[in-house]
């Protein structure tokens, strides 16, 4: 799932409960940093899957490899300027 872009000033937990929030079905979980942790939006909390100390080490393992896919995925998009260049097509491209 890609959104955006967004201008600075709009947080990721705000960007997430605009749009993909609303995507995830009931009794789903998205794996997230330890920054999505809330424990005044319980809505959200329960949606993530954030590292914990209790996590057994075959969950611990999966959940870092799926953060550090994403973070390599993050990478990528700045090193080959996906973001900051101008693209040549429309949207309609991409939907």
């Amino acid at each position: 799932w890609m959104s955006g872009p967004y201008r600075g000033g709009k947080g990721d937990r705000e960007i997430f409960r605009e749009g993909l929030m609303k995507k995830i079905k009931k009794g789903k979980l998205v794996i997230a940093d330890g920054g999505y942790k809330d424990r005044e939006d319980l809505e959200l909390s329960e949606m993530m899957a954030s590292p914990s100390e209790y996590d057994p080490p075959e969950l611990h393992n999966f959940k870092s490899r799926a953060r550090l896919r994403q973070e390599t995925f993050n990478g990528r998009i700045h090193n080959f300027n996906c973001v900051s260049d101008i693209w040549r097509h429309g949207t309609k491209k991409m939907e």
